[in-house]
């Protein structure tokens, strides 16, 4: 949810690609492998020296969540599984 709630908020996060997190990052630069410190390191380091990398994601990343998750779309899914049922 917290990562939901950053991409609502157009702000990017750096996370690791494990379970549906991947589903979740509009931009590849925000995922890092599992374990791999330098990497993470390195994102995160990107988005804190380059304001500008950091607010372009940002928006891009808010834009993916109204795309996705919105409340319109997230309620047309639920009526087409109701309906299909």
């Amino acid at each position: 949810m917290i990562l939901a709630e950053a991409l609502a908020a157009g702000r990017p996060f750096v996370a690791t690609m494990v379970g549906g997190i991947p589903s979740l990052a509009p931009s590849p630069g925000m995922l890092v492998p599992v374990g791999d410190v330098d990497a993470l390191a390195g994102a995160l380091g990107g988005f804190l020296m380059d304001r500008a990398l950091a607010l372009a994601t940002g928006t891009r990343a808010q834009q993916f969540c109204l795309d996705t998750r919105s409340p319109d779309i997230i309620g047309a899914r639920f009526r087409a599984i109701y309906a299909a049922g």
